[in-house]
């Protein structure tokens, strides 16, 4: 179901992702990635794993809900996902997705109430529908709001 989900997601929204992922081929891609693969072998490619950022605006978009992309610096920099379309629920950081990913595999996360986000992706900046942008004024604390910087430091 949630494959059929995301899916689901992409093919209604396919010329937001195209502009997203900067062509016709990238998002073929990452639509193809979610199909099994044709061998039948119980062993998943590299190229079927679920990726972030590849995937993050789209699981966010999918669900309505913010997800964050937690790792070390050594790999990436960490992100923040949020919906391209829609307004935030009055709630919406109960219903946050927050993975940690390390080598080779995602694992699900908590975060400490009041605790500073990664940084908005930068193709939610660029993308991101006139209603969405409540959602970024609403997940940060105050306090980030404030100084408008995001720290590089998060706590689990």
């Amino acid at each position: 179901m949630v494959l059929r989900a995301l899916i689901q997601e992409v093919k209604e929204h396919r010329n937001d992702y195209i502009k997203i992922y900067a062509g016709e081929r990238r998002y073929n891609y990452i639509l193809n990635g979610f199909y099994p693969p044709k061998n039948g072998s119980c062993i998943t490619p590299p190229d079927k794993w679920l990726t972030l950022p590849d995937m993050g605006h789209i699981i966010a978009s999918c669900y309505n809900r913010s997800v964050v992309q937690m790792i070390t610096l050594d790999i990436r920099v960490s992100e923040t996902f949020f919906p391209l379309r829609g307004r935030p629920p009055v709630n919406s950081k109960s219903n946050m997705i927050c993975l940690g990913l390390i080598p080779n595999h995602f694992v699900l996360l908590s975060l400490k109430d009041g605790c500073s986000l990664p940084p908005s992706s930068t193709e939610w900046k660029l993308h991101k529908s006139e209603e969405a942008t409540k959602w970024e004024e609403q997940e940060r604390p105050v306090s980030q709001k404030k100084t408008n910087k995001s720290r590089q430091s998060y706590y689990v």
